[in-house]
């Protein structure tokens, strides 16, 4: 390689630093920030010990985690309960509205109705609410699912979520840590798993609060 030659590497090479080097920087700084800023999952461990849950639902396993690059900082609950779903699902959004978070009301996109939605004339839908439960197949079990959420006082760009899963009756549970699992199924008991982490107001679009601008 001549002189001339390795002066025109080295001055192309600064060149592309110059360029690509802040970007390189930035998304250093972000990943760190993404990693090293997750919260303590003991806070949401406490939020699922604030739940006003009947004794009769028995905890199998309560699993803090803490985020990283892939996961948000959560904490997941798994219960197995003597009920069915749907009566099930009733009990936890009155234990959800008595630790202060407001039901999460899904509601069906705004053109529903209209059975040619991309056509230049619209059709004026009904707001229609989709149901927390449904049937696994026609006649089958009934699973559910509810959300809640809370604003946070310090940090109004955020929210508390709560999330949860109501299987059928006979549902299979693995609550065993990391690569040991340990499976526990009862005919008579529903699963049901709870998670607690944080979100934000623009996920709880088709509630009445927060509204969609927030």
């Amino acid at each position: 390689m001549t002189r001339s030659t390795l002066a025109e590497w080295v001055a192309r090479e600064r060149r592309l630093f110059a360029i690509l080097g802040p970007f390189v920087l930035v998304s250093a700084v972000a990943l760190a920030w993404m990693f090293f800023a997750q919260r303590d999952p003991a806070q949401y461990v406490a939020t699922l010990d604030s739940l006003p849950l009947p004794p009769t639902w028995d905890v199998m396993s309560t699993k803090p985690r803490r985020g990283d690059l892939l996961f948000p900082t959560q904490a997941i609950r798994y219960y197995l309960v003597e009920a069915d779903p749907g009566a099930a699902v009733e009990i936890l959004k009155d234990a959800m509205k008595a630790a202060g978070f407001e039901i999460y009301t899904r509601v069906a996109p705004a053109d529903w109705c209209d059975p040619h939605p991309l056509d230049s004339i619209s059709v004026a839908c009904a707001t229609k609410v989709i149901d927390n439960c449904r049937e696994n197949g026609p006649g089958g079990p009934i699973s559910c699912n509810v959300q809640g959420f809370r604003r946070i006082e310090n940090d109004p760009e955020h929210l508390e979520r709560l999330y949860a899963s109501l299987s059928p009756r006979g549902s299979t549970l693995d609550y065993g840590p990391g690569a040991s699992p340990r499976y526990v199924s009862d005919p008579k008991l529903a699963l049901v798993v709870i998670t607690a982490d944080l979100s934000y107001p623009r996920y709880f679009w088709s509630s009445p609060t927060p509204s969609p601008s927030n």
